[in-house]
């Protein structure tokens, strides 16, 4: 088997340009590598705010008042009847 390293680029309509002429009835084995996409930057706090004492105290994902203290003001969907 003889092994050819090709470049090849794509039209505007995705289609390969540069593809080399093969014979009738010949096997070719094709392999695409696709470049990986760019990753995004983390994101981080400005360096402004380093070291000015912000914490997070208790659990961030719990509600700030508890559904109790709400009383009829909330309903709670999954045990509403209709």
């Amino acid at each position: 088997m003889l092994a050819e390293k090709l470049y090849l680029t794509a039209d505007q309509e995705g289609r390969l340009t540069g593809l080399p002429i093969v014979t009738p009835n010949e096997n070719v084995e094709v392999v695409l590598l696709r470049p990986e996409p760019a990753r995004t930057k983390q994101r981080q706090p400005s360096p402004k705010l380093a070291w000015q004492g912000a914490k997070l105290l208790g659990d961030d994902l719990a509600p700030a008042i508890p559904l109790e203290d709400w009383g009829d003001a909330f309903q709670d969907q999954r045990t509403k009847s209709p």
